[in-house]
């Protein structure tokens, strides 16, 4: 046994575009998206243990075993498919809020496949590993690559784009979680009025590195439908708007988040929305571009 560790990081995601194209045969929902990764990110701390057990500290809220937690299982599948004889002790430090539309559960799980990738020198292309993650999560595999990524499918089915855009970000996650099934049941059963996102003319600003021009063009089509049961993320969105910045909720939601110029401006104006929502989890941030 290896006395070594390694620490990975868990980097947080948003949803620039998303657009729902349909359901699929296999009752997963067609999707169209711009993923961004986040500066933000949990740490997950991997050492060999003597025994095959798999180990997990650190509290996840809603997680009553470990073998229900995504990280369990992603170790579980990488030990079984690479038929590694030691197990794992895992060490979750959290940053990113849960149940958000942030891929925080998704982020961890990608990052102990690439940690494991690592830890026991494996040397599984990125293209397997993200294969992998696939049978788990329809995130996992852009938590693996990172960066900004044009994703399609159920989400998996990964195209880069090119970035140049610099930005700060405030995240705003409201005291409530909302679960991806019901979202998309919401939005199934939404009868009002929904705009696709204009993915070309995103990938355009990116590209240029155009900040004004991919804020225009934020857009997830969720957003009426969740908005229409949950009126505090509309506040949210207000208060953003009253200060002069537009808003987007990432993902399924609940977190609202607005792109600013800099990590040092979104300090400011997450200063600022945390007086006005003082019960919601409010961060400050960049985007993470490769």
């Amino acid at each position: 046994m290896s006395s070594r560790e390694i620490e990975v990081k868990a980097r947080g995601k948003i949803n620039l575009t998303l657009d729902i194209l349909g359901t699929r045969q296999d009752g997963f929902h067609e999707v169209k998206m711009i993923m961004q990764s986040l500066a933000l990110h949990d740490t997950i701390t991997l050492r060999p243990t003597a025994s095959q057990e798999i180990i997990l500290h650190g509290d996840v809220p809603g997680v009553a075993v470990p073998q229900d937690n995504l990280m369990y299982k992603a170790a579980k599948l990488f030990i079984d498919k690479y038929k590694i004889s030691t197990g794992v002790e895992m060490e979750l430090i959290k940053n990113l809020p849960v149940a958000a539309g942030l891929a925080g559960g998704s982020a961890d799980a990608g990052a102990v496949l690439k940690g494991l990738n690592e830890l026991f020198q494996v040397q599984a292309p990125e293209a397997e590993l993200c294969e992998l993650g696939a049978t788990l999560g329809s995130d996992i595999p852009f938590t693996i690559v990172e960066g900004t990524m044009l994703a399609t499918g159920r989400g998996e089915v990964l195209t880069p784009c090119t970035s140049k855009l610099t930005a700060g970000v405030v995240l705003v996650k409201p005291a409530l979680g909302i679960s991806t099934p019901w979202a998309y049941k919401a939005f199934d059963n939404f009868t009002g009025t929904v705009t696709a996102p204009q993915v070309e003319v995103m990938m355009e600003a990116l590209a240029a590195g155009d900040l004004p021009g991919v804020t225009k063009a934020l857009n997830n089509v969720f957003e009426p439908a969740i908005m229409a049961h949950y009126p505090e993320l509309l506040a949210i969105k207000n208060t953003f708007k009253e200060l002069g910045y537009k808003s987007l909720m990432s993902g399924s939601g609940p977190t609202i988040f607005s792109l600013v110029e800099d990590k040092k401006q979104a300090e400011q104006v997450a200063a600022k929305v945390a007086k006005v929502h003082p019960d919601a989890k409010v961060f400050a941030t960049e985007l993470l571009n490769k």
